[in-house]
């Protein structure tokens, strides 16, 4: 099955979108291509602005992608052979995971596939445990199979743990703070 079947948008003739622009620097011929690629577009029109935008959401949607950087790191170093130390170097010389790509030496590809793990299903799912805009039990498992739940682990890790969990799993620039309001709050109430 290929992609455009599941989601309607056709990538390929997106990339050629993408490449036609970045062989043009005036203004105009680029105003005309984008004209005459949305006209002869008939479906997912919004989805393909967004897209051209570089952006998936409209500005108004709070919800995130959430791939960091060392996913994308990781993918690299598969795409590329090169090794998480490279593209690091690679990273810190160019300041830009995009322009890394371009620079380390990408053996031929026409684009990257990401399995991101989470869908909107999930996250519209109150019982999921994802949201925060949906009431819902704090779940946050990915497979429901698992007998650990994200309440089972903020009510038993202590701070340092939490800590830890949060800055490695999440990235999270507020963890310790996190950590910290997570334990004395739990000692008023279980958090479920």
């Amino acid at each position: 099955m290929c992609v455009e079947e599941v989601c309607g948008v056709d990538y390929l003739k997106l990339t050629q979108l993408y490449e036609s622009l970045a062989a043009t620097s005036k203004r105009l011929a680029k105003t005309q291509i984008l004209a005459d690629f949305f006209s002869s577009q008939r479906t997912y029109v919004s989805h393909l602005f967004y897209l051209v935008q570089g952006r998936i959401f409209p500005d108004w949607d709070e919800r995130k992608i959430g791939v960091a950087s060392r996913l994308v790191i990781k993918a690299l170093c598969r795409v590329t052979g090169a090794t998480e130390k490279k593209i690091s170097t690679l990273l810190v010389k160019y300041g830009d995971l995009g322009l890394v790509a371009e620079n380390a030496k990408v053996k031929a590809f026409s684009g990257i596939v990401f399995d991101l793990g989470v869908s909107s299903f999930m996250l519209e799912t109150p019982s999921r445990g994802f949201s925060f805009a949906k009431e819902g039990l704090l779940d946050m498992r990915m497979d429901s199979n698992l007998e650990v739940k994200a309440s089972d682990l903020v009510n038993a890790l202590n701070e340092g743990e939490l800590y830890e969990l949060f800055t490695k799993l999440g990235q999270e620039p507020y963890a310790r703070r996190l950590a910290r309001d997570i334990v004395s709050h739990r000692i008023k109430k279980k958090i479920v």
